[in-house]
């Protein structure tokens, strides 16, 4: 199944956003309810089960399943208030997750910059011990309430490389925690030609706890990386969901940072894609 993030479409009510999205064909949606939903808070406390299911009932009846909600945030947070913040409103959409008919909360992990760019400390030990603290206390919260805890790897960030991410899993040692992939997300200028060692390594470590792909393109401009709509770019599509469909057969496919007609083409090529493949 393809799907899109919610605020990629815009923001609106739950039932025109649910209709949106399937008036342009999509059957997934990640989604971020305070960006994307109106009147949804970005703030713990005020969401509800009654609040969490007439979002999820209206996206349901239109065959376009919740497969993430997004509580992204920076795990490296210097200021206890903002962090607890964080934490509080993850917290709250791992009780009410199984409401919007969604089985994982998400997250990356941050960075020692506010402005969550890079900092080379955020590869050390004391970066890494930090999130795993923060998880743990997070999949406590899944297990007690059937949801599941979605961690994304990002190259800047503390979670940076395949074998952080293993570390990290090892770490907390439950299934609760699960990943969400986006093999751009682990490039920079010293890899990138090294895309589909990394999604093959990836899946060759921890294949089994992969539950969500994330789907964007990249091209090399003025010496950094720079995302595009999906095709115009250098990844392997090919490769990259001929590896995942192996693996883990339907898994859900969420375009990412692409909005308007460059967001219908990146839906139809992953069709493309997919019918070549044998998918």
């Amino acid at each position: 199944m393809i799907g899109t993030r919610g605020h990629d479409i815009g923001l609106k009510s739950a039932a025109a956003l649910a209709q949106d999205m399937q008036d342009a064909g999509f059957q997934a949606v990640q989604m971020v309810a305070y960006k994307c939903i109106e009147g949804v808070s970005d703030k713990a406390g005020h969401m509800t089960p009654g609040l969490a299911n007439s979002i999820g009932r209206e996206f349901d009846k239109r065959g376009i399943h919740i497969a993430l909600l997004g509580s992204y945030f920076n795990m490296l947070e210097q200021d206890p208030v903002q962090l607890k913040e964080s934490m509080d409103r993850f917290r709250e959409y791992l009780r009410f997750a199984r409401d919007f008919r969604c089985p994982m909360v998400g997250t990356e992990t941050g960075s020692y910059n506010a402005d969550m760019s890079y900092h080379p400390d955020n590869h050390g030990e004391k970066a890494l011990q930090t999130v795993i603290g923060l998880f743990k206390e997070l999949v406590r919260e899944a297990e007690q309430h059937g949801s599941l805890v979605g961690v994304e790897g990002l190259y800047n960030y503390a979670i940076s490389t395949p074998q952080r991410m293993m570390t990290l899993l090892e770490a907390i040692g439950s299934s609760n925690l699960q990943v969400i992939l986006d093999p751009v997300n682990l490039l920079h200028m010293g890899n990138y030609q090294k895309s589909r060692e990394i999604i093959e390594e990836s899946f060759a470590l921890y294949g089994e706890r992969i539950l969500l792909l994330h789907a964007k393109d990249f091209v090399i401009e003025e010496g950094r990386i720079k995302t595009v709509p999906l095709g115009r770019g250098m990844l392997d599509y090919e490769h990259f969901l001929s590896t995942a469909y192996r693996h883990k057969p339907s898994i859900e496919i969420i375009i990412e940072d692409i909005t308007g007609p460059e967001l219908t083409e990146s839906h139809r090529f992953l069709q493309d894609v997919l019918k070549k493949i044998g998918f």
